[in-house]
């Protein structure tokens, strides 16, 4: 058996299916039996075969009508739960943040890069404070 990867938008009958938005139980269980159910879930048919190719797992849901500013905001705060060590788009490690960063006085700007899907983005860091992790706090000079 080979496993693929593969990334579909699914149009549906909402209305059909869990009454739209008017019934929140209804939507919960469509979402956890249908689409996310791990064994025996959603079955990929073909037309052109007339018959099923393979069962779907699937691994995320999202609004498609969201748009990319709601895309965005999501990897934005998947991002920073990952705490910077995945590509808040693909989720690959192979991740490079650049030597050549941009600072004012209150921000650092790093540019980086996910090496498995080519998006950049830039890390943005708020100076507000240091922290010192030596004993000889008082070899510091005094004016500090």
């Amino acid at each position: 058996m080979k496993k693929l990867k593969l990334e579909i938008e699914l149009t549906y009958d909402d209305e059909l299916m869990h009454s739209g938005d008017s019934d929140p139980q209804s939507k919960a269980w469509f979402t956890r039996e249908v689409l996310l159910k791990e064994e025996g879930g959603l079955i990929l048919h073909s037309n052109e075969i007339g018959d099923e190719v393979g069962e779907v797992r699937v691994l995320s849901i999202s609004n498609v009508e969201e748009g990319a500013k709601g895309r965005l905001q999501r990897a934005s705060a998947r991002y920073v739960e990952r705490m910077g060590h995945e590509c808040p788009f693909c989720g690959s490690r192979e991740v490079e943040s650049s030597d050549n960063y941009a600072s004012d006085q209150d921000w650092i700007r790093v540019p980086t890069h996910c090496w498995r899907c080519c998006f950049e983005w830039t890390e943005v860091y708020l100076l507000s404070r240091i922290a010192i992790h030596n004993k000889d706090v008082e070899a510091l000079p005094s004016e500090l």
